[in-house]
Parts: C-alpha cells; structure tokens; sequence
C-alpha cells in the first residue's frame, strides 16, 4: 500500500514539474503529427454524419427523430449515406434489423444539442470544428487523468505529461479516431476531464462533464456509480441537478416519451447486435473475451470498486446501523473514489471495444490515469516497480496483430487491449487498497477475481474454436 508522502523542500520539488514540462514539449511533435493525419476528406467522416445532421436539424427547429427530416437534410447538403448504424442486411439472420433510416444512430437526441453549439451550418465546418473540439478534450483529458493518478501537487505536471504520452500509444491511433469523426474521442476526454475533477474535489464540474458526456452516449453515467458509493453526495447532486436540466432542454426538442423509446430501441438494438468476427467462429480466447465483458466483468469491476470506497468494518459487523451511519456521513478519500472511477472507466471502455476498431480511443483516460499512478509519491519502492510495469502495458496493443495473434480480427485485439487495460486498473486497485484491507476483504478481492478467470477458463472449455 502507500505509505506518507515525504516532505521535500528547495528545488527539488520542483524537478517533477520541470521533468513534466519538458516531456510534454517532446510529445508535442508526435500529437501534431495525430492531428494532421486525422484531417481526412469531410466526406469521409461518416461517424459524425448523424450528429451533423441531428445538430442542424435541433439549430432548424426540426424534429431530429424524423427520419425524412434527416434524410432531407443530407440531400440538401450533397451528403452520401453512411455513418450511424449503417445498415444491416436482412439475409443475415443472425443480426437484426435496422434501427431507422440511412442516417439512424445510436446517439440520445440530447447528441444534437450538444453539438449544436458547433454552429452546424456548413458540412466541412462542422467537421473540423469537431475534428478540433475532440482532439484538444482528448489531450486535456488524458492530461487530467494523468495527475489525477499522479496524486498530489508537485507530481502532476509530471503525471499529466505521462498521460498525454499514452495517446501516442494506442492502436489504431488516434487519427483514425479523427478521420472518421468518432465521438468517442470526446468521450474519452471528457471522460479524463471528469476523473480530474473527482480527484480535486469539483463537484460542479464533475457533474458537468460526466452529464455532458451522457448527453453524447449513455456510457458515461457509470461515474455516477463511484461517486454515490464513495458518498460524495454533493457530486450526486450536482448530477441529478445537471441531468433534470438537461432532460428539461431535450423536452423543448422532442416528447420525452419519445426520446426515452428512442434510447430504449438503441440499447435494443446494441445488445440484440453482435459483430460479424463474433459470429463467424472466431479464436476460443476471443469469444470469451467478448461474452465476459458485460455481466461477469461488471460484477468484478463493482465489487473491487466497492472494496476500495466502502469504509474499513473496525471490528463492526456488515450493515448494522452503526455501520450505515458511518457509511452514509464519512465521505470516501477523493484518492479511492478515483481509483474506483478509473476501474469504471475500464470497464466502460471493454464494453465499446470489440465492434469497432476505432473504439480504442476509449482506454486512453484508463491508460492515462495508470501513467500516472506511477509517480504517486506515498508508493513504496517494490510497489513501484510493479506500477511502472502495469503502465508499461499500454505499449502492448500496438504489437498485437494478425501475425502474432492468427485468426484475431482487428475488432478482437481492441477488445483484447482494452482487457489488458481493465487488468492493468484492477491491479493496480488491489495494490492500492491491500495495506488497509482486512483479511475477510483481501480473500473477498481475490476470489472475485479468481471467479472471473474460472469462468473465462470454463467457458473457454464450451466455446466455439476458429
């Protein structure tokens, strides 16, 4: 565990900001080149299409739910189909049947509000506007989950800057993430914001951007989850506050009734669909990877979080009330409540992998804030070491390819990365809190986890082989 941070005086507390600084003028050259390359042809921004569309249509007064009203919008701007949720055959019988028009998406209404603040008017403006939105969220992001592992002050300049090193390191790199308008990279930066703002204690702001991101895609609400349990009840509300006004503005858009059915038809839509590698007999190793993301993986990420932010027992028996009191008034430490966060944000991560490539984007605030952690200064030496070499993982996805993993779809290796991340956080979780554990919790922790690898192993055992 972690042990008091010494007191350093002079100069050398400065070292880790100088350190900081000049490590961030290094990557500078290698995120300029990510941008660059990310600035495709508009027309290949399919991603983002919908969102174009939905943005314009919000500006017009339109109903951004009428598909004739989207489809009359693309022809008026010379925009061919594509993007959204694309479409599915009906002679697979295996995948269901469309959700909408040419131009659905599996994006809330609340999406073209959002965006709408990008003055959606022209197609290429808009494009890099969002190109550009996306690109600085994800570098600040990183940078904010960077020093929210870093931990204190004097460190996270330095955490930050390791952070921001992870974007270079993710596969397929962040230009595609940008070329093809993905909204993920906005997620995942907001998504770093927001475990920056936990870290020091923004209540507001958290709120802000955690909602912001919901307002988007409806993964990012999972924060709320660490915070309730961490009982920071002012963060809580914030939130609540935050999404009743956001659910105020999408009701001047369109009916409620029929915004929640559109969120309900998506997340329909999304469970009933499976990727094409998933169906196609893939490796034994990636179907359970696939399988296990959802409940087993949830089960464990809940559990381990909960071990974290859950106060130590004393001696006191699970919930009497003596106990309840004291975990309803006694706030978790702003350190654990982000650890637990990070562990979500893994989990959320493994859950968008596995049906895109360019869905990596989504483990840079987790590899970012796993950087980070490295210079955290309460960790003792031996525990150092294995924290450098957890965040030394985030090297590992940009060699996984077809060649050392024969039969792997490019899909199945992000999700395989974005596994190596949830580990990389468990891990890193279980050194944090193991110190201070008792022995009841450390047993509880381990055969969570010994579970979860049980029953990948068995059902490795029943699953279809490639």
């Amino acid at each position: 565990m972690d042990e008091p941070a010494t007191q350093r005086g002079g100069w050398w507390r400065w070292v880790p900001t100088a350190v900081g600084l000049i490590l961030l003028s290094v990557l500078a050259s290698g995120l300029r080149d990510q941008r660059t390359q990310g600035q495709w042809s508009a027309s290949r921004a399919a991603d983002a299409k919908p969102l174009f569309l939905a943005a314009r249509a919000v500006k017009l007064g339109a109903d951004p739910l009428d598909p004739g009203v989207l489809q009359t919008l693309a022809t008026q701007g010379g925009m061919r189909e594509g993007g959204g949720a694309g479409a599915v055959r009906a002679a697979d019988p295996k995948r269901g049947a469309d959700k909408g028009g040419a131009y659905a998406s599996m994006y809330p209404v609340s999406a073209g509000l959002v965006f709408s603040v990008l003055q959606p008017e022209g197609w290429t403006e808009f494009v890099a506007r969002f190109r550009s939105l996306g690109f600085w969220l994800l570098v600040v992001g990183a940078g904010a989950a960077g020093a929210a592992g870093a931990a204190r002050r004097h460190t996270a300049v330095l955490g930050a800057a390791l952070g921001v090193g992870t974007i270079l390191w993710i596969a397929p790199p962040l230009s595609e993430g940008l070329g093809v308008g993905q909204a993920n990279v906005h997620i995942a930066g907001l998504t770093g914001l927001a475990l920056g703002a936990m870290a020091v204690g923004w209540s507001a702001g958290f709120a802000l951007l955690v909602v912001t991101g919901f307002g988007v895609k409806l993964l990012p609400i999972a924060l709320v989850a660490p915070a309730a349990a961490g009982r920071w009840w002012r963060g809580v509300l914030w939130l609540g506050a935050l999404i009743a006004v956001l659910s105020v503005w999408v009701a001047q858009v369109a009916p409620l009734s029929l915004v929640l059915s559109d969120v309900a038809e998506s997340v329909r839509y999304q469970a009933a669909v499976a990727p094409k590698w998933v169906l196609r007999e893939p490796p034994r190793e990636a179907f359970v990877l696939f399988h296990l993301r959802q409940g087993p993986l949830g089960l464990a990420t809940g559990m381990l979080a909960l071990a974290v932010v859950l106060p130590s027992l004393k001696g006191q028996r699970w919930w009497t009330p003596e106990w309840l009191r004291e975990w309803v008034s006694r706030r978790a430490a702003a350190s654990d409540m982000v650890v637990a966060a990070a562990l979500t944000a893994a989990w959320m991560a493994v859950l968008g992998a596995g049906s895109q490539r360019i869905y990596a984007v989504l483990q840079v605030p987790v590899w970012a804030w796993l950087a980070g952690a490295v210079v955290a200064p309460r960790l003792r030496w031996p525990g150092r070491i294995l924290a450098c070499l957890l965040a030394l993982l985030v090297v590992v996805p940009g060699r996984l390819t077809a060649e050392l993993l024969p039969g792997w779809d490019g899909r199945a290796i992000v999700l395989l990365s974005a596994w190596l991340a949830w580990g990389g956080v468990g891990a890193r979780a279980v050194m944090y809190g193991w110190a201070d554990w008792s022995w009841t919790r450390r047993l509880a922790m381990v055969a969570v986890l010994g579970w979860l690898a049980g029953l990948g192993a068995w059902w490795s055992g029943m699953a279809p082989s490639g």
